[in-house]
Parts: structure tokens; C-alpha cells; sequence
């Protein structure tokens, strides 16, 4: 499925079956430029602007998936939702946002 919060051209792969998504860069659960571990977005200078990464990860939500492969870190074992929703609450802290101090 297009999924194009992290590039232009980023997809995410549902496998039903197996209530997984491969989420690539479009949801991590670490990256060597971020401060914390978990659900979190690619950092800012690796991505669209923050509504476009946010956008993607509507995407994702409604999909039937516990089983979470990412781009960068250790795959996940939660719902989907659950992970989107750590990810939007730490949109600014995981670096997406180029007005993060750091």
C-alpha cells in the first residue's frame, strides 16, 4: 500500500493472514538520531513535513496488524493503533519536527 509520510515513493506491506504490517520507515521503534526507544517517526530530515508523516500513520491504524516489522529497531507486538498513537504523542520528541531542541 502507498504510504508516503516517509518519501514520495514509500510503501508499508499488510499481510492479513499473519496480522502483520511491515511498516518501513513510515513508523520506527528507534534510529540512531533519536533520544528514546519505541513507536516513533522517522526524523524530520529523513522525511516529508510532519503533517505528511502523520497523515501516513492514518494509513496504518485501521489496518488489522499486532505483529509491526520497522524500518529501524526491534519489530513491535501491539496493535497498530496502540503504536500510532505512541508515535503521534511523541511526533515532536522523536526529532520529526525540525524545531526540536536539541
Amino acid at each position: 500500500m502507498p504510504n508516503h509520510g516517509h518519501t514520495s515513493g514509500h510503501a508499508a506491506f499488510h499481510l492479513p493472514d499473519s496480522h502483520a504490517v511491515i511498516t518501513g520507515d513510515a513508523l520506527l521503534t528507534a534510529h540512531p538520531t533519536s533520544l528514546f526507544d519505541g513507536p516513533q517517526l522517522c526524523p524530520w530530515f529523513f522525511a516529508h513535513p510532519l503533517q505528511d508523516a502523520l497523515a501516513a500513520l492514518v494509513a496504518l491504524e485501521v489496518l488489522d496488524a499486532d505483529v509491526i516489522p520497522t524500518g529501524h529497531g526491534d519489530p513491535l507486538r501491539m496493535p497498530i493503533v496502540k503504536a500510532v498513537g505512541i508515535a503521534r504523542l511523541h511526533a515532536h520528541d522523536s526529532g520529526c519536527a525540525p524545531s526540536r531542541k536539541a
